[in-house]
């Protein structure tokens, strides 16, 4: 299980300094402690720049996150955590990532877009390797940063499988 990557507020519909937003997961209020600004947006959505960082409402997946457009409440990534060390990415690589995009160790938190898959049996979930988000908490900034190290894969099958 992982630390929450900011406090969790997201769920707290009370909060009247925040952004409230009716996503498909359901109504969050995002306040500037979890909205994160992405100066080049995310690939394939340059044009999104605020994203909100929420708790996934169900308690049994924990360990996940929702990634909110604020621009455009229709679209939210769900969003795993990548520890520094001892992940599926080399550390050699993660530090790539932090040193290109001028974070230190202390204020960054690596996530991974998640994809959804139908299978036979359930549901395959697997995490792009290949471009992770990195989110810097002291400037509330985030980058999508594609790894030069080609190795990784946009979809790693992640070991958990879920029911329908």
């Amino acid at each position: 299980m992982h630390q929450s990557v900011v406090p969790n507020t997201a769920h707290d519909t009370s909060n009247p300094e925040g952004i409230s937003l009716d996503t498909r997961f359901g109504a969050f209020v995002f306040t500037p402690a979890n909205i994160f600004h992405f100066q080049k947006g995310l690939v394939g959505f340059s044009q999104l720049r605020q994203f909100g960082l929420g708790n996934f409402p169900d308690p049994q997946l924990a360990d996940f996150n929702l990634l909110q457009s604020l621009d455009d409440p229709e679209l939210t990534f769900i969003v795993h955590p990548l520890p520094f060390e001892g992940g599926p990415i080399a550390s050699a690589d993660v530090e790539e990532c932090y040193e290109a995009c001028n974070v230190s160790l202390a204020n960054g938190h690596l996530l991974s877009i998640v994809t959804i898959q139908p299978t036979g049996d359930g549901i395959q979930l697997s995490i792009n390797l290949r471009a992770p988000i990195l989110l810097d908490v002291s400037r509330m900034q985030g980058r999508q940063f594609v790894l030069s190290n080609n190795d990784y894969p946009v979809r790693c099958p992640l070991k958990r499988k879920l029911s329908d």
